[in-house]
């Protein structure tokens, strides 16, 4: 994910294939699921969505195998999330209540690193609709977020990433 976010998005993908295959070979499927949703969403940021869509149903597959509990919640979430990302415009109502699922689950894990793009990926889906109102209580919501994360994580890359996602958002809801 580092290097896509550095702009290296093929190499990472490159890369991803090979955790795939590592993560095969384990014998525990919630890697497999992991690795899988990884590229997915390497996938989407390089538009191609056919190979994600292939991975979130491999994906799919493997956490249905997965006893209840948080990890099966979380890879659900996950699932989502690239579902909502590798979505078509005329599937956004769809999106959008995928993303509130997901959003209501890291938020109730406290976990802003995964709410964080989920809000980005709302605003965007809003936006799509719309709904102007809607899309700039999630900007306002992710800028407030990162604002009080800036003092606890200094992670430059998924920052990076993370305000290059809003500034498209933004940018089109000043359009």
């Amino acid at each position: 994910q580092a290097a896509s976010n550095d702009g290296y998005k093929r190499a990472a993908r490159d890369m991803q294939d090979d955790g795939v295959v590592a993560a095969s070979g384990t014998r525990l499927p919630m890697y497999s699921a992991e690795a899988r949703l990884a590229r997915a969403r390497l996938s989407v940021a390089r538009f191609d969505t056919a190979s994600a869509k292939s991975d979130i149903a491999a994906a799919g597959l493997i956490i249905a195998t997965l006893p209840p509990g948080l990890a099966r919640s979380w890879f659900t979430a996950d699932l989502l999330f690239d579902e909502a990302l590798a979505s078509s415009p005329r599937d956004n109502d769809r999106a959008t209540m995928s993303l509130d699922s997901v959003i209501a689950f890291f938020e109730s894990l406290h976990n802003s690193r995964r709410l964080l793009p989920a809000l980005v990926a709302r605003a965007e889906s809003y936006l799509a609709a719309g709904n102007v109102t809607r899309a700039t209580a999630d900007l306002n919501r992710a800028t407030a977020l990162l604002a009080k994360e800036d003092t606890v994580r200094r992670d430059a890359s998924f920052r990076a990433s993370l305000l290059d996602a809003a500034h498209r958002v933004f940018d089109r809801l000043v359009m």
